[in-house]
C-alpha cells in the first residue's frame, strides 16, 4: 500500500522541474519541501487535458460518504481497478501522476518504517487516477510488490521514473506493471514518522 510519502525538492525545484520536462508552470506551491504527506491532504498532480500538460494541487483520496462509515480511498488496487465501472472510467480517461521522490511502509512484522527511494532522490512519480466531487480528488495505484519490498509489505505503490510519466499520461498507454520502477534505497528510519504533525528532515533518520 502507500500510506505516506514525500516530496524533500524545494518549490524552485519543482518549478525547474515541471518547465523543463512538461512546459508547465504552477500558480501557486503548496509549502516545500514536505516530509510526511499523507491521506487527505493536498498534493501536487500532473496530467494530460489531450492537448498538454497540467499541473496543480489535489486532494490525496476519493471521499465516499457510505453509511454508517465514511470511506477514504486513498489507494486503489491494479487488479481490480477495470472491474468497477467507476473505477475503469477513471483508469481510461482521468489518469495522473504524483510528484514525490519517496513513499514509507512499514513492516508487517515489526512495524519498522522505511523511506524508500530512487538513488540521490530522483523524482519518483505515483501513478494514479483522479476525479472531480466537491474538489479535485486523487487515488495512488497500488501493485503487488517485488522482491525484496515484498519481505517488508505485500503492496507498494504504482512508482516510476521521470522517463515514464509521459507514457503513462498518453492516450493508448502502457501498462502500471510495464512502466513500474520500484526504489532500490530501502532505508529504516525513526518511528517519529507515524505522528503526521511530525514534517521536518529528522525523521528520515533512523533514531534508536
Amino acid at each position: 500500500m502507500c500510506g505516506r510519502f514525500t516530496i524533500t525538492m524545494s518549490a524552485g525545484e519543482i518549478q525547474t522541474l515541471l518547465e523543463d520536462e512538461f512546459n508547465v508552470a504552477l500558480e501557486s506551491l503548496d509549502e516545500t519541501p514536505r516530509y510526511n504527506i499523507a491521506p487527505t491532504m493536498q498534493t501536487i498532480a500532473l496530467l494530460h487535458d489531450g492537448k498538454k500538460y497540467r499541473a496543480g494541487s489535489i486532494s490525496w483520496g476519493f471521499r465516499f460518504n457510505h453509511r454508517p462509515k465514511p470511506i477514504l480511498a486513498f489507494n486503489t488496487r491494479i487488479e481490480t481497478i477495470q472491474e468497477k465501472p467507476f473505477f475503469k472510467t477513471l483508469y481510461n480517461a482521468q489518469r495522473i501522476a504524483l510528484l514525490s521522490n519517496g513513499y514509507f511502509e512499514w513492516d508487517t512484522q515489526d512495524k519498522t518504517p522505511y523511506w524508500m527511494h530512487y538513488p540521490a532522490q530522483a523524482p519518483m512519480f505515483l501513478g494514479g487516477i483522479w476525479r472531480k466531487a466537491s474538489t479535485f480528488e486523487s487515488s495512488i495505484i497500488t501493485l503487488k510488490a517485488p522482491e525484496p519490498l515484498a519481505h517488508i509489505h505485500p503492496r507498494v505503490p504504482f512508482s516510476m521514473p521521470l522517463k515514464n510519466v509521459a507514457a503513462w499520461l498518453a492516450a493508448p498507454f502502457g501498462s502500471p506493471e510495464m512502466l513500474f520502477e520500484a526504489p532500490t534505497q530501502i532505508e529504516p528510519i525513526s518511528k517519529r514518522v507515524n505522528t503526521v504533525s511530525n514534517n521536518d528532515a529528522s525523521i528520515l533518520k533512523q533514531t534508536p
